[in-house]
């Protein structure tokens, strides 16, 4: 989710609206400052100075009680409103991280499935025509990542769980070319540092994909896919008045929660060529991967007037991946066993900082509660070793490890397992 570092006469404070879903990868630049929430006269634009002022008459009654309490007006409750922790007054990025994190785990099963077609073509080499048995082949395999995001002055730091699966079948035409439909389900927990929020993503997918070999040990793989989203988030407000007006000392806390939905289309093509040392193989391999979504804009709820109005997001990535596999073949009476190591490395072309744009519900003038999000890192490498054993009546398994590294951000690994059969 995001916070936002916020300079006042005391310091650096850190005061954020956690759980607003609004995502942090866009292509355009930030171009404009972002409102802060520390500054009286924010808060002043926002409530009015006084009980006839013309702003204060705009804001819905909820609200107008939490401006005479930050702003120590008369007429104000009591100060002792507080009754949960948080440290939150800005707008969340939360939303891109499950975004990413799903579209991420779809990719890769997609490729690890690719390089499934490729080994089963290897290994019918010279053992008769494919096309005598084992044309068609059903997989599906279950996934865990776990990632952990530090803090920086800018986002708030959190950890996320995901499970999921992809199931589907493919088709090999010829020994040369296959295409297959897989379908996928996954749920994102991710609970933020000092008990900022929590958010629930669930998403499911659509995949179509295709292998082709157009000549000795040079192959050739495409996907395009369609994923819906359904986001939930809990988003804990604490407010500091003494940072907006030395004369008041309380903390005003609350809780405003939230519900949206997403669409996103993503599409990839990649190349990769075999260099075969004895049982030894060596892949170099390039992918490009593109993926647009967009977010309904959507109003959070909350009893404290604090809410707020996010606006329609877009989401724009382009990536490449560039790397190293290794694999090695050994026969045994039961079968094949290929273990297999990779090294790879990611550049994102697209993303960058950008304002999300938000304001209160109650506010009828609609001053801008923006926010600004994290730069991304736009260089990592992926480690990832596992094994695939191809065995008997047309049964593969397999097994994966993959663990990112050198992320300015992110600590993240990901275990994949699952089985194919054909017929």
């Amino acid at each position: 989710m995001r916070s936002m570092a916020l300079k006042t006469k005391n310091g650096t404070k850190f005061i954020a609206f956690v759980g607003g879903l609004a995502p942090a990868f866009m292509g355009s630049a930030v171009a404009q400052e972002v409102a802060d929430p520390t500054d009286k006269v924010f808060w002043q634009s926002v409530c009015g100075v006084n009980e006839t002022d013309p702003l204060r008459l705009a804001i819905g009654g909820e609200l107008q009680e939490t401006c005479r309490l930050i702003l120590n007006t008369p007429g104000s409750a009591a100060h002792s409103t507080a009754s949960s922790t948080g440290n939150n007054l800005t707008i969340s990025g939360g939303l891109a991280r499950s975004t990413s994190s799903s579209d991420e785990a779809r990719k890769q099963k997609i490729k690890e499935r690719l390089k499934e077609l490729k080994e089963k073509q290897e290994n019918n080499q010279g053992a008769g025509d494919i096309l005598d048995s084992e044309r068609l082949g059903f997989f599906i395999s279950g996934k865990t990542t776990q990632v952990d995001r530090k803090n920086t002055d800018i986002e708030t730091g959190y950890d996320a769980e995901t499970y999921g699966f992809v199931a589907g079948m493919d088709y090999q035409f010829s020994r040369d070319f296959a295409a297959g439909l897989a379908i996928g389900y996954a749920n994102i927990d991710t609970e933020y540092d000092g008990g900022s929020g929590v958010q629930d993503t669930d998403s499911v997918s659509v995949m179509l994909y295709n292998h082709f070999s157009p000549m000795d040990n040079l192959s050739l793989n495409a996907y395009a896919a369609w994923t819906g989203y359904d986001y939930d988030s809990t988003r804990n407000i604490s407010i500091d008045s003494s940072n907006i007006d030395p004369a008041t000392v309380m903390i005003l806390n609350g809780t405003a929660r939230g519900n949206t939905e997403g669409d996103q289309l993503m599409a990839g093509i990649g190349a990769s060529y075999d260099l075969n040392i004895n049982s030894l193989t060596i892949t170099p391999r390039f992918n490009f991967d593109y993926s647009d979504t967009w977010i309904q804009g959507y109003t959070e709820t909350d009893n404290d007037g604090l809410a707020l109005i996010y606006e329609d997001q877009a989401i724009h990535s382009y990536k490449t991946t560039s790397g190293i596999d290794l694999s090695y073949a050994s026969s045994f009476s039961w079968g094949v066993l290929l273990p297999r190591a990779k090294i790879y490395h990611v550049h994102e072309f697209s993303d960058s900082s950008r304002i999300i744009h938000a304001s209160f519900a109650q506010d009828n003038k609609g001053v801008a509660v923006d926010s600004v999000t994290e730069s991304p890192d736009r260089d990592y490498l992926v480690f990832g070793v596992g094994f695939s054993a191809v065995l008997p009546h047309a049964l593969q398994l397999f097994v994966d490890f993959e663990k990112i590294e050198e992320h300015r951000y992110i600590n993240s690994y990901t275990v994949t397992g699952g089985l194919r059969m054909g017929f």
